[in-house]
């Protein structure tokens, strides 16, 4: 992006509690900013009172204020990090990636896992995902992934593995179909196109092995479709 400095002020009780005064005082002439650019529903100080509307009461014409265009509307939802979010977490990847106007995607290296997926007949990648990348809610997607430069078509599994216990970790784990190459710590690329459904915790491994058949079939007939309405 051509910036020199990137300057990460974290947002804590202390921060939330400063007046809009208080708050231009400190960060934005404490830092001698000369321009301020920022969306028209950005808020500050308590309460959230404070808009770019009213900043130039506080700037005092110490520096100069730009204010984005109208934020768009996609059927009628504003088109925001915020909502954005929220459907991630709902997982409603389709409204997101509407919104994002792309696929919304993750990133991390393959690593070696509990190999349950080998004996049910659906090897998995599994996917570390660092701390700072947003993960759709907990269930299983239709995905494509990036590996050697190459999409593939699967389904991702992001979850807590309840049928094999309590207490597990949080794992993202992807049958990738047509594909079986080692590529253990070699980074993918995970494309998230849709949920298939919710996190179920199983009564045994004929009962999930069962799900997964049926996981196979509605992505595979989804993908089938996405291609078509693409040709």
């Amino acid at each position: 992006m051509g910036l020199d400095v990137v300057y990460i002020a974290e947002f804590n009780e202390a921060m939330q509690t400063l007046t809009p005064q208080a708050f231009v005082d400190q960060y934005l002439v404490g830092l001698k900013v000369v321009a301020v650019v920022a969306g028209e529903d950005y808020t500050y100080g308590p309460k959230q009172l404070a808009n770019m509307t009213n900043l130039p009461q506080f700037a005092h014409g110490r520096f100069a204020i730009y204010q984005v265009a109208h934020l768009d509307e996609n059927a009628s939802r504003k088109i925001s990090s915020t909502t954005i979010r929220q459907d991630l977490d709902q997982g409603k990847v389709e409204d997101a990636n509407r919104l994002l106007g792309y696929i919304y995607r993750t990133y991390g290296p393959v690593v070696h896992g509990f190999a349950r997926g080998r004996t049910l007949g659906y090897p998995t990648l599994n996917v570390q995902t660092s701390m700072d990348q947003r993960l759709p809610q907990e269930g299983v997607y239709a995905v494509k992934v990036k590996i050697d430069g190459k999409l593939y078509n699967g389904m991702a599994s992001v979850g807590h593995n309840d049928t094999f216990g309590d207490d597990l970790a949080l794992t993202v784990e992807v049958n990738v179909f047509d594909f079986a190459q080692d590529v253990y710590g070699q980074e993918v690329t995970i494309y998230w196109y849709s949920q298939t459904r919710g996190m179920i915790k199983f009564n045994g491994i004929d009962e999930l092995q069962n799900q997964l058949d049926t996981d196979r079939q509605e992505i595979k007939a989804y993908f089938a479709r996405l291609d078509e309405k693409m040709s």
